[in-house]
């Protein structure tokens, strides 16, 4: 059997509103309590409720500022995400804060792009959720046109590694 008190209980006392009960014994405290301020629940239910209650205060502390601002920060170069900061040369800023233009046609299609903040900590590289509002077509010409680098340097780079093997 479980009760759902709203005054504070310490030891034999509970403090409620205006009012304190004392007793010699658990049971005694329970029943001198007023209805009003205490309710028998089942284990079940006090376990659900428990649940209910935890998964609301995590998702109110998750949509605080002061939570964001912690979270939503670089974890390599310390870049805080959250206030529109990042660093160019950072594999895990990925050169943005938590908004870009289309990661596979660079804006063309006006779609906006938003930071995968877990992931990126994680794999410590930009990670961006979104989808390109190109034909699959145009899509594939622009992940040609920035995965294949067919500039003379890195061809002749590319050769020299593989002299060296």
């Amino acid at each position: 059997m479980c009760f759902v008190l709203t005054g504070i209980r310490k030891r034999n006392l509970f403090q409620l509103p205006g009012k304190m009960f004392e007793g010699n014994s658990e049971e005694e405290d329970f029943n001198t309590i007023p209805r009003q301020f205490a309710e028998q629940i089942s284990p079940q239910a006090f376990e659900t409720q428990k649940r209910v209650y935890t998964k609301s205060a995590v998702s109110d502390l998750q949509k605080s500022k002061e939570y964001k601002e912690w979270h939503q920060r670089c974890s390599s170069c310390g870049s805080s995400w959250f206030n529109g900061q990042w660093s160019s040369q950072c594999r895990e800023c990925g050169g943005f804060s938590m908004i870009r233009s289309c990661a596979i046609c660079n804006g063309h299609c006006g779609s906006t792009w938003y930071r995968d903040v877990d992931m990126s900590h994680r794999m410590k590289e930009g990670y961006w959720n979104g989808k390109c509002n190109l034909p699959e077509s145009e899509q594939t010409h622009f992940i040609l046109q920035n995965f294949v680098d067919n500039k003379e340097d890195t061809l002749i780079e590319a050769f020299g590694d593989l002299g060296k093997r």
